[in-house]
């Protein structure tokens, strides 16, 4: 039977809600994305599914999912809580440990009522909702301490272990290697992976073609090079792994709506 896991392009570095004292529905259907996910629950109940694992959490409870795992909730009871979508790369000291592991468990009981998280998360929230001239340096030095306090309270797993899936698989390699050319044949020689399984699987799982899902990569990444650097659209074409500016833009338009320039334009 087809698994409905929706695959989200996300380009944001970052995206934060707090519900304040407004108690909230945190439901969403099962979907992944290159984003870490955390939620820190105050009260209420819900029932959460990582991949194939489901547990109910409770207020005070912090739930975590790192890049590429499947995840939905489904409230029990209405809550409050503070949801953040975390890039990766919005902590470069963090970068490899977070896409190179998972945790065994994705929920960290009580560690969202210890005062010094609880401290950093409405850090989080005052500057995120601020106007500070420096609102996203403050929001990264923010991210950076919570992880710092949250990872050591996880036990990980490394993705390179035996159990690593297929799927896993796929998504690590085109996540690592996706400004460089990439293709089906690619994959089966290099992850010993038939290409036709390959493609197989990602329209099974992620309801979206390998060329795509590469694309969406490289959008993602382009968008970054697009507010961060003054880099010209064609070198920027070549950096995140596009064989042709004509590719670049389409595929840009289609997942953005945009033209690169516009976004561009359009985020100064």
């Amino acid at each position: 039977m087809k698994n409905n896991i929706k695959y989200e392009k996300r380009t944001q570095h970052f995206a934060f809600r707090d519900t304040g004292h407004i108690q909230c529905a945190l439901g969403c259907s099962r979907h992944l994305h290159y984003h870490l996910e955390l939620i820190a629950i105050y009260d209420g109940e819900c029932e959460v599914t990582v991949d194939d694992e489901t547990f109910i959490a409770r207020g005070g409870d912090i739930f975590l999912t790192f890049p590429n795992q499947s995840h939905s909730y489904k409230t029990l009871s209405k809550e409050t809580y503070s949801l953040a979508i975390i890039s990766p790369d919005m902590t470069p000291e963090l970068q490899k440990i977070l896409t190179t592991s998972r945790p065994k468990e994705n929920i960290i009981r009580g560690a969202a009522m210890r005062e010094d998280i609880r401290d950093i998360i409405d850090g989080i929230s005052n500057t995120f909702y601020s106007n500070e001239p420096y609102k996203e340096l403050i929001l990264r030095g923010y991210v950076t301490a919570l992880f710092g306090k949250i990872l050591p309270m996880l036990k990980l797993d490394s993705l390179k272990t035996p159990e690593l899936n297929s799927l896993d698989t796929i998504m690590n390699y085109c996540i690592n290697n996706s400004h460089k050319p990439l293709s089906l044949e690619l994959l089966e020689k290099e992850l010993h992976i038939s290409k036709y399984y390959v493609s197989h699987v990602m329209h099974e799982k992620l309801n979206v073609g390998f060329n795509e899902y590469v694309n969406s990569l490289r959008v993602s990444n382009a968008c970054i090079y697009l507010l961060k650097t003054d880099m010209s659209i064609t070198e920027i074409s070549d950096a995140v792994g596009f064989n042709s500016i004509r590719t670049f833009n389409r595929a840009f338009a289609k997942q953005m709506k945009v033209s690169p320039s516009e976004y561009r334009a359009t985020a100064l």
